[in-house]
């Protein structure tokens, strides 16, 4: 039961964030992993990945999925840059 909590902290977090006027931490987040995955996918990298997945877990997933994977990591990502002190010098 601790992986539900565990979720529904996250979520909490990432609502907490967009209300609290933090989306912008998010969108910068996601822009940027997608920005990454594209990167990756210009070498051959997504290849490796959807591969590595397959492998893994025995899931197979496409091109959508990799972008997914990404977008995802940069929403969590983003949420929990956004979390830390601010300076306000």
């Amino acid at each position: 039961m601790e992986f539900e909590n565990n979720s529904l902290d996250v979520i909490v977090t990432i609502a907490l964030r967009i209300s609290i006027g933090g989306a912008e931490v998010l969108i910068v987040g996601l822009i940027s992993a997608l920005i990454v995955a594209w990167f990756f996918a210009l070498f051959g990298g997504d290849t490796l990945i959807i591969q590595g997945i397959l492998e893994l877990t025995g899931k197979e997933i496409g091109a959508a999925g990799y972008y997914t994977i990404f977008a995802l990591l940069g929403l969590i990502g983003g949420a929990m840059g956004g979390l830390g002190p601010k300076n306000k010098d």
